[in-house]
């Protein structure tokens, strides 16, 4: 029937679910990882070695891109200008004339990047219409084989405020298990 395609979703969904979170890998030590790594780049010293890789990364040329697309080999003119206009959206997309450089320096100390494309529900043959950046600390990739490095999806722990608590306000966590084609993710 119909609903074939949902139910085997949802199991390799909850499989994906089941592998995170008996892996070997420890939460708790990316998450103390990150934040070494964010305190030693806080040093005035490696601070300033950063921004200067940065500054020396992301330069403009004459007309004012950081980086362009050239096509090597012989293609139609109509082919060429599709590929010059999803290059345009592409780079709006990420806005990289005013985020290149915060990108940069975000994967120098962290090592890794994740954004989350944004697809309409209404209109999914749109494509992706928008890329919103996810903390490395609250993601974390489901590798099918880890010798490989061959990534099958990924895990977002959304932070979510328990406000019936009598006590006190606690933060707690939902999993959400994302498919691979859901992310980009770049790492060093």
């Amino acid at each position: 029937g119909t609903d074939e395609p949902a139910a085997a979703g949802m199991l390799q969904i909850n499989k994906d679910y089941h592998e995170f979170m008996y892996a070997n890998v420890e939460d708790a030590d990316k998450v103390r990882r990150l934040n070494e790594y964010r305190r030693m780049a806080s040093f005035a010293e490696v601070a300033d070695c950063i921004d200067e890789i940065c500054d020396e990364l992301v330069v403009k040329d004459i007309d004012g891109d950081i980086v362009k697309c050239h096509l090597n080999g012989e293609y139609e003119t109509t082919i060429k200008n599709e590929i010059k206009k999803e290059w345009k959206i592409f780079i709006n997309r990420f806005n990289l004339s005013d985020r290149c450089w915060e990108y940069f320096r975000c994967l120098l100390i962290d090592g890794e990047m994740y954004f989350e494309n944004i697809v309409s529900q209404k209109r999914p043959d749109l494509g992706i219409i928008g890329i919103s950046q996810i903390p490395c600390e609250l993601i974390n990739p489901i590798y099918d084989n880890i010798s490989n490095m061959k990534i099958k999806g990924f895990v977002l722990k959304k932070p979510v405020l328990d406000i019936k608590s009598q006590v006190t306000q606690r933060w707690q966590e939902e999993i959400i298990p994302l498919e691979k084609k859901q992310i980009n993710y770049v790492h060093s």
